[in-house]
This record gives C-alpha cells, sequence and structure tokens, in this order.
C-alpha cells in the first residue's frame, strides 16, 4: 500500500491553481515608452477582488509621480489600492491607461482569500491576470469553497497558459504551513486542464526533507469523484479475500489510461482499463476466475451536424453480484440542436436482456420539440415510437411483443389575467396489441386558467388567492370509448396570523365536470386547521381533512377518494429542559363504517436540559389493535465541539425483543489518537449486523488513517481493512459509517447526523 495519497494532494493543487477563473493571455499593449516595459508573457487569472471599489488609493510610499499621459512609479515601502486588490512592493511602474503594472522587489498582491508574494509580478489589473517570476501563492479555503480544506501552498518558476488549460515549470506545492514543510511535491513539469485532468511530469515526494520516490509521469483524472489513488484491501463472502489496483498514465498530451489489476480468492484475477479521451471514456474490465464476466462501456461526446451529440452503452456479461449467467446490453443515443428560442432533440435507446430462462428486447425512438414563439406563446411536441418483445427460452413458451406510438403536443397563450392551454395527447398501436387500452388519451383538451397572482396588487386578490379554471375536451374511459368531458374548478387558500404566533388557516376547493354520456359529477373538499402557540416551545395544533365526491363518473383520471378525519397534535414544555407531546387523529368515516375511529397515538417525552446533553423516547398505541408498537430511545452526550456519543434503540413491544441497538462515538481523543467508532445490533437475529472502528494519528500537516469494517449482514457480508495517510487539507471520503447498501449507519438524531 502506498504510503501517501498523492493524488488527491496533485487533484487539489490543479483545482487550487485553477480557481477563480480560467487562465487567460494577456491582450494589452506594453505601457509607454516612458514605462519601458515589454509585453507581458501569458499569465495565471488573478483571485477575485476583495473589495468592489475600483479607484486607485495611493497609502504610502517614499516617492511617487504621475504624469497625463497615465504614466505611475513609486519607490520604496509602496502600499496601494487598485480595482479590488490590496498590493505592497518596492518599486512600482504601471500605466493607467493600459492599467499594466510591474512590481518589484518584495512584492504581495492581496484578493479575495489568495495571497500571491514574488521578487517580481507583472499584473493587468483590466483583464486581471499576472505573470510572476520566483512566486508564492497562498490560496485560502474561501477561495475554493469546499474543495479545500485548508491553505495551500505554491512556488513555482513561472506557469501560464490560456482557456481551461495550465502549464506550469518548476512547480513546488504543499498544504504545510511550516516554512520547512513535512512533505512537499515537485514537478519539474505540470499541464492541467481544469476539472479534467493534471498530468505531473518528473513529479517527486518529499517527506522531511529528503526525496521518498519519484515517477516520471503522474496522472489525476480530476473529473472522477471518488476515486481511490492507493490499493484497497479486503474480504466478503462472495470474493474472499482481495486486493484492488489501479494505474494512470498518460497517453500522448490528452489521452489518460488507468490499468486496473485485482485479484480474489474465489473470483481469480480481474484486469481492465479506462481510457479517458477528449471526447468521452472507455472502460473494460473482465474477471478470469472460475466464474468469468464482462464489462464495456463507452461514453462519448462530441458535435454532430451542428449538433451536441451523446452515446452512451454498457455491455455487461455474467455479473456475479447482480445479474449471474445474464447479458444485459444497454445503449443510449441523443442529438441535440438549439436554434434561436428552440430545442430540438433526437433520442434513441435500446435494452437488451438475455438469460437462460427469458429474453427480453426493448426500444425506443423520440423526437422532442420545445419552442418558445414568443414571450407569451409556447409550444411542446413529443413523438415516442417504442417497441417491447419478450419470450422464455423454455419450451413452447409464449412469445409478446407490443409497439406503439406515443404523441402528447401542448400549447400555451399568455392572455391578460389568464392563460390559454391547448393539449393534445394519444397512444397509437402499431399493430394490433391484445388489451391495448391507453386511459391518457386527450384529444385534444382546451383549458383556460387564471389565479390571483395574475391581477398583481388588487385588494381582492391579496385577501383571497384564489385559482380557477374551465376546459373542455375528449378524453377515453376504461373501455377505451370517447367521452366528451366539460369541467370547472375552483379553490381559495387563505390563512389569518395572529399577533401572538397563533394561526387559522383554511383551504377549499370545487370542482364541477358534465359528460358527454349524461352522466356528471362534483367534488367539494375543504382542509382547514388551528395552530395555537402558548409558550416559546409550546403549541397545539389542530387539523381537518373532507373531500366528498358527488354524482357518477365514467373517467378513471376523474375519480376521487373521501376523506372525513382531523388530526391534533401538542408540545409542551415544563421543567427545565423536559418536553411531553401527544398526536393522534379521527376518522368520522370509521365511525360510520363501525371501525375504530382514533388513529394511531404517539407519545413522546425529551430531556434537553443544554445543548450538550439529550434524552429522547417515543412510542405508538394502535387504538385499532389495541396494542403498543415500538418504544424508540435515542441520547446523546457533547464532550467537545467535534466529540460526541449517541445512542439509539428500538424496543418491539408485540414482540418482546430490543430490535435495533445502535452506538455511534466521534472523535474521542486519547493522547494523539483520535477515535471513532460504531455499533449496531440487530436483536431480532441476535447478531452485530456491523461493526466499525476507525483510529486517527495526528501528525501536523497529515493524519495516519486506521479503519476496520465488519459487516456480517446485507449484500457483500465481510471485513475490511483501510491503512491511509491523509493530507488534511484534501477532502478525503472513506467508507466509515457507510454500510453494504451505501446507507448512512447510525442513530439517525443526534449530533453529527
Amino acid at each position: 500500500m502506498r504510503l501517501l495519497a498523492v493524488g488527491g494532494l496533485v487533484a487539489l493543487a490543479g483545482l487550487a491553481w485553477g480557481q477563480g477563473g480560467t487562465v487567460a493571455v494577456l491582450a494589452g499593449k506594453a505601457l509607454t515608452a516612458a514605462a519601458k516595459l515589454p509585453t507581458p508573457p501569458p499569465r495565471q487569472t488573478l483571485p477575485e477582488p476583495k473589495v468592489t471599489d475600483k479607484k486607485f488609493v495611493l497609502l504610502n510610499a517614499r516617492d511617487s509621480q504621475r504624469d497625463e499621459d497615465g504614466y505611475f512609479h513609486a519607490t520604496g515601502d509602496i502600499h496601494f489600492l487598485y480595482r479590488g486588490y490590496e498590493v505592497r512592493c518596492d518599486e512600482v511602474v504601471g500605466n493607467f491607461n493600459t492599467r499594466i503594472f510591474e512590481m518589484t522587489g518584495k512584492v504581495r498582491v492581496e484578493g479575495k482569500g489568495t495571497e500571491i508574494d514574488g521578487t517580481r509580478v507583472v499584473v493587468n489589473f483590466l483583464d486581471e491576470t499576472y505573470q510572476a517570476e520566483g512566486s508564492k501563492t497562498v490560496v485560502q479555503p474561501s477561495s475554493i469553497g469546499s474543495k479545500l480544506t485548508g491553505p495551500l501552498y505554491i512556488r513555482s518558476e513561472g506557469f501560464g497558459g490560456g482557456g481551461n488549460r495550465l502549464v506550469g515549470k518548476g512547480t513546488t506545492l504543499t498544504t504545510c504551513d511550516r516554512t520547512d514543510p513535512h512533505y512537499h511535491l515537485e514537478a519539474s513539469e505540470s499541464d492541467l486542464m481544469r476539472g479534467d485532468r493534471l498530468i505531473l511530469r518528473g513529479v517527486s515526494l518529499h517527506v522531511g526533507g529528503r526525496r521518498v520516490f519519484g515517477l516520471p509521469t503522474l496522472t489525476i483524472p480530476l473529473s472522477e469523484r471518488g476515486e481511490r489513488y492507493t490499493p484497497k484491501v479486503g474480504q466478503s463472502r462472495e470474493e474472499g479475500y482481495y486486493i484492488l489496483n489501479q494505474f494512470s498514465f498518460a497517453k500522448g498530451k490528452r489521452d489518460i489510461v488507468t490499468a486496473r489489476v485485482d485479484y480474489f480468492t474465489r473470483l481469480g484475477f480481474g484486469l481492465g482499463a479506462d481510457v479517458r479521451y477528449g471526447a468521452g471514456l472507455l472502460r473494460a474490465y473482465g474477471l478470469t476466475g472460475p466464474t468469468p464476466s464482462r464489462l464495456l462501456s463507452v461514453d462519448h461526446k462530441d458535435k454532430l451536424l451542428g449538433a451536441d451529440f451523446t452515446l452512451s452503452s454498457v455491455y455487461q456479461a455474467d455479473n456475479y453480484l447482480t445479474a449471474p449467467g445474464t447479458t444485459n446490453w444497454n445503449t443510449r443515443a441523443a442529438l441535440t440542436r438549439r436554434v434561436g428560442r428552440g430545442t430540438t432533440r433526437l433520442t434513441w435507446s435500446r435494452t437488451n436482456s438475455d438469460s437462460s430462462t427469458f429474453d427480453f428486447r426493448n426500444s425506443n425512438l423520440a423526437l422532442s420539440d420545445q419552442r418558445d414563439w414568443s414571450s407569451r406563446t409556447r409550444t411542446s411536441l413529443d413523438l415516442i415510437l417504442s417497441g417491447s418483445e419478450s419470450k422464455g427460452t423454455s419450451a413452447g413458451a409464449i412469445a409478446t411483443k407490443r409497439e406503439q406510438l406515443d404523441l402528447r403536443f401542448r400549447g400555451t397563450q399568455q392572455l391578460p389575467q389568464s392563460e390559454l392551454e391547448l393539449l393534445y395527447q394519444r397512444a397509437i398501436p402499431i399493430e394490433t396489441t391484445a388489451n391495448f387500452f391507453n386511459p391518457a388519451d386527450r384529444t385534444p383538451i382546451l383549458t383556460w386558467r387564471t389565479d390571483a397572482a395574475k391581477f398583481g396588487e388588487s385588494p381582492f386578490a391579496r385577501a383571497w388567492p384564489f385559482r380557477a379554471e374551465m376546459s373542455i375536451g375528449e378524453l377515453a374511459d376504461r373501455e377505451s370509448k370517447r367521452i366528451t368531458r366539460t369541467a370547472f374548478e375552483s379553490s381559495v387558500n387563505r390563512n389569518w396570523r395572529a399577533k401572538n404566533g397563533s394561526d387559522f388557516r383554511i383551504n377549499t376547493r370545487f370542482r364541477q365536470s358534465l359528460y358527454s354520456d349524461g352522466t356528471a359529477q362534483f367534488v367539494v373538499g375543504l382542509d382547514g386547521g388551528y395552530r395555537w402557540q402558548f409558550g416559546p416551545k409550546s403549541y397545539m395544533d389542530w387539523r381537518h381533512n373532507y373531500l366528498q365526491p358527488e354524482g357518477f363518473t365514467p373517467l378513471s383520471i376523474d375519480s376521487s377518494g373521501r376523506t372525513n378525519a382531523s388530526s391534533f397534535d401538542m408540545l409542551t414544555e415544563f421543567g427545565r429542559g423536559f418536553r411531553a407531546g401527544i398526536q393522534t387523529g379521527y376518522d368520522f368515516r370509521n365511525k360510520q363504517r363501525q371501525l375504530a375511529p382514533w388513529q394511531l397515538v404517539n407519545l413522546r417525552l425529551d430531556y434537553e436540559p443544554t445543548r450538550n446533553l439529550y434524552l429522547r423516547t417515543t412510542t405508538s398505541y394502535d387504538s385499532l389493535r389495541a396494542k403498543w408498537q415500538n418504544i424508540r430511545l435515542n441520547g446523546g452526550i457533547r464532550l467537545a465541539p467535534d466529540r460526541f456519543i449517541n445512542f439509539g434503540a428500538r424496543y418491539d413491544a408485540e414482540r418482546h425483543v430490543w430490535g435495533n441497538i445502535n452506538i455511534y462515538a466521534e472523535g474521542l481523543q486519547y493522547k494523539n489518537f483520535r477515535i471513532s467508532a460504531l455499533l449496531s445490533y440487530n436483536g431480532y437475529l441476535k447478531q452485530f449486523e456491523s461493526r466499525q472502528l476507525q483510529a486517527i494519528y495526528d501528525m501536523h500537516c497529515t493524519e495516519l488513517i486506521l479503519q476496520m469494517s465488519d459487516t456480517r449482514v446485507g449484500f457483500r457480508r465481510g471485513t475490511e481493512f483501510g491503512v491511509f495517510l491523509r493530507i488534511k487539507a484534501v477532502p478525503f471520503e472513506t467508507p466509515f459509517g457507510i454500510g453494504r447498501r451505501g446507507q448512512a449507519i447510525g442513530t439517525g438524531t443526534g449530533f453529527g447526523n
């Protein structure tokens, strides 16, 4: 296992260089003849300005002069502000017409979150670029956001470029703030394609002033999140003991090849490679053991016929985890063209799945057009030709086949204080299909709608925020017949808030539908509630929901349920840190049907005397079954801002067993060690589902991480051990606290969750 995850550090350095914008080539001309400055060479983009004020303010200088042609010269302990930047130097020569300034001596240029030091720094304040000799750049976390957790210190003989590319020579970088850093990386040449990859040539790692190792080329794909650049060792039931390795190197100037060499005691060798080229990524991987499997994929993005073209295809055979004995091939291609105020997209997809018992095919060809004809008129058109076929491979198996064309058109026209919409939707079978039916057909529907927001600051609209619409059109019923429906719908939502924080709310709804077969239906809905705040952390909340349809509708999409129920919850604070609450509901329809009208009764008791200690318990009573259900307990204590212990437990009152018990400790300190542990116990299985331990040894700018993860249930059971030497300033994620299904393991509440 490598001693240092250098990939993460170098990737971070690349992101740091790219902060504040991309590298640009100065287009400014030389200063006036009096300034005698040459045209500046390619430079790096300046950091973000500290302030928005762009005026020139000279705060200090032993001697200075400025003429009518914009020439400026000053010497001796210079300190000035210009275009949002703060500059200190021994001598400066500049021109306010070109805004190009040359600072020499002990130079410092400060932007937002970044400091640039050098012996000679030429800055173009117009396009905010610079070139430095003997430079030292300090990048603060605020200049890169969450991608950096500590300052990054960069020294370079010189670097520059253009667009999204930066080329450097003689670069040294570290995150250690000491004058003699514990470690640093040196590279003779660096080639950064921001957001894509970083290539270092002649790179070496130095620890404690000594060169540990060197590599002729080191390549870091910046666009691949979560990739590991150190070996991974572990054990699982399906794979046995395993070791996973990957090595990246450059092929040419733009292509990256990542070779994968793995070994599993139960599966044999795993060999593969990822090839990242200018327009996409190719992947191939296979197992050579007793259960061979293959994986091939391509992701490609490019321009074709003046449009954006994307292609994604994955071929997978005999995946031992998800699909043994099955071959899957999924392909999707899309062509997108944007012209004016419209977008047209053509997509094609196909899915094949073949196994020893079943074969399946599915394909789709779709044309979509979204267009704004004016600020008030908009249309969208979708045509989808789809087909599917399935058949069992056994003798006498019956094959099924289905092909259809789906058509959907939607057009909207904005009117004064309202909107007009035309919707047409059809599903058309291409061949005779048994039991073909699509109840979503609308052929067509014309709708007029309005709401209170369209009337601006009207007093009535502010007092009664309403919504209304009328529609007429043809739809399909359950027997695939056509029904003409005329409908009117309106709703009003209103809240009244009192000065003490209490409020009353009411929502009303009415819908009337008339059908061409002589039937009709109207639906009345009424939702309301009242909240009474009788203390800083005490309240009572009552809600009622009523929905009642009357009449008959031949359309399934107009069918409506019936509701007549109230719910109530109250939370009150008493004593110091104690809170108690109750929540329940009452269903009036259950009362009419002679069923238990009371819903679940939930009880809650909290104790939180300080921000660093809490205890909570909840339980439920099922009135329908007349039984107590689960009792949940959780609590925690905070020992320091980043040190705490949480626990959570659930007691099954019906089976009289502790279903789950979880304990999570974070950041417990022992000398230079910081220890975290997680235990998850399943009372039904009477065993631990997960046991995880992490110990971190602090070494100033780096830390040594030791991890153990033992999982006894789930998709991939087994034990894994990990050893990492992490750079503190580099974001780094480990599998600690994560289950085999990718879920977070813990108490579910409390500190740090």
